[in-house]
């Protein structure tokens, strides 16, 4: 005695990211004849070549791969944005980056809206079959359908009978919400992966893109890969109903221990040395690219130059106007002393000598040259000579050598604190990528448990609807 599916029996998708279903249908084209009738209902009885459906699924894959290309585009930019802060990201950079995210956002697009089979022709495909059919009970010469069987999609999905309306409706509300928060979940996933690979282009440039892919390639084979399995393996095995067909039916293929840590295939040979995310490179290896050097090994030639550069920075705002100030007045003396020495320094003869004299006195000078043409007395009696003159200019030039050190150790110190600043932008940068790359690392394992509870509520929302089935009593085979 088995409960059979008669035609238009609902059908719930684990793959559907929507909240509805639909029904089954027979498949006049491969059945041939339909003699076999549940009566009451005046409809056919399913068998294992009947693989058509009546309304359309959302199917999760195109949504999920679309969302995750669009989201790595957006990620690569961003990452480019932080390393941008702590690093010169040149042009070209922007431009590739700029370009791989143009085309993940078409590719993206294209991946979600692109024309594809419906889902009653995706499981009219061989590739699509009937999982547990009946293993003797024939229907116009094909094996039956039973509660209990399901169709595996090419897909990767399940669609799972259902009896009832509202336990399908349900069913399907629950799947399809679980199905939307994967979705965003690995659209997180791969902008995270589009974030740290623009961060490390910018700061390492290609070669860096280069050596973490292939780090990540190892790292996914080795040691990721496993992890997911194990993860499958402990969920799958502390799943409470152990007698649900339906769970039996989509988890059947899971690998055991042994399978997931000595696989058949060889592992690729070990990384002989860890890849720094950020390689230092001479001068010369930076012509073949466009930023291969670090953020550190990049603010020490920066640092370099600034030190190269402290002379003219010295001149920049009121430093500049006061170096200048106090070249004219170098000037004015020198030529004042050049005159006296064929005139002399009265005010008759060399008006120039006076002027500097009577300024020198007002304080114009400053007052260590005011105290030069200041005698005992306190006034300028007997100072007008040319020997003060001498004097005034080699202490305004003596000056002016104070004010140029004293201008570049305030612009040392400005420089220190600038790459101070720089340096603890730095580590906030590498710790806060740091962060989002454990968080790569975690989320997959948390969209994996999301996906294998996916699994347990669809088996036993089914298995639930076990007793809503009909039974028939099968004479003739």
């Amino acid at each position: 005695m088995s409960s059979y599916l008669p035609e238009k029996v609902y059908a719930v998708c684990t793959f559907n990211s929507a909240s509805n279903y639909g029904k089954l249908l027979t498949n006049p084209d491969a059945r041939g004849q339909l003699a076999v009738i549940f009566k009451s209902k005046s409809q056919p009885l399913l068998t294992e070549v009947d693989k058509k459906l009546e309304g359309q699924f959302s199917c999760k894959t195109g949504w999920s791969s679309g969302v995750g290309t669009i989201a790595f585009g957006a990620g690569l930019m961003a990452g480019l944005g932080v390393a941008a802060a702590v690093a010169t990201v040149p042009v070209a950079g922007w431009i590739i980056g700029g370009a791989i995210a143009l085309g993940c956002l078409a590719f993206g697009l294209f991946q979600m809206f692109k024309p594809k089979p419906t889902c009653s022709e995706m499981i009219s495909y061989q590739e699509s079959s009937w999982l547990n059919p009946h293993p003797t009970v024939t229907f116009d010469g094909h094996a039956a359908v039973t509660k209990q069987s399901m169709i595996s999609c090419k897909e990767g999905g399940f669609l799972l009978p259902f009896i009832s309306a509202s336990a399908a409706a349900a069913a399907a509300q629950e799947i399809g919400s679980r199905n939307k928060s994967e979705i965003a979940l690995n659209g997180v996933i791969s902008f995270i992966g589009g974030m740290t690979t623009g961060f490390t282009g910018g700061t390492s440039g290609l070669l860096g893109v280069g050596k973490s892919m292939l780090w990540g390639t190892g790292f996914s084979i080795m040691v990721f890969q496993p992890a997911i399995d194990i993860q499958d393996l402990i969920i799958r095995e502390g799943y409470d109903d152990n007698a649900n067909p339906y769970y039996d039916g989509m988890t059947g293929g899971s690998p055991g221990i042994l399978d997931i840590l000595v696989p058949d295939l060889p592992l690729p040979k070990p990384i002989k040395e860890p890849l720094a995310e950020f390689t230092p490179m001479d001068d010369d290896d930076m012509a073949g690219s466009w930023n291969l050097k670090s953020a550190f090994d990049r603010l020490n030639k920066v640092r370099d130059n600034l030190a190269k550069r402290r002379a003219d920075l010295s001149k920049i705002g009121a430093s500049e106007r006061m170096t200048a100030a106090i070249n004219a007045r170098i000037a004015e003396i020198d030529k004042a002393i050049k005159i006296g020495q064929e005139k002399g320094f009265s005010k008759a003869n060399n008006p120039l000598a006076a002027k500097i004299f009577q300024d020198a006195r007002s304080g114009k000078y400053g007052h260590e040259v005011r105290n030069i043409f200041t005698n005992k007395n306190g006034n300028g009696t007997g100072m007008n000579r040319e020997s003060n003159y001498r004097n005034a200019s080699n202490t305004l030039k003596e000056g002016q050598n104070l004010q140029e050190r004293n201008n570049r150790t305030a612009t040392y110190q400005a420089n220190a604190n600038n790459n101070k600043g720089q340096i603890q932008r730095n580590v906030i940068a590498h710790s806060g990528m740091g962060a989002v790359s454990v968080a790569g690392l975690v989320l997959p394992f948390v969209s994996n448990a999301l996906t294998e509870g996916t699994l347990q509520v669809a088996a036993d929302a089914a298995m639930a609807d076990m007793a809503n089935g009909t039974s028939i009593v099968s004479k003739d085979h």
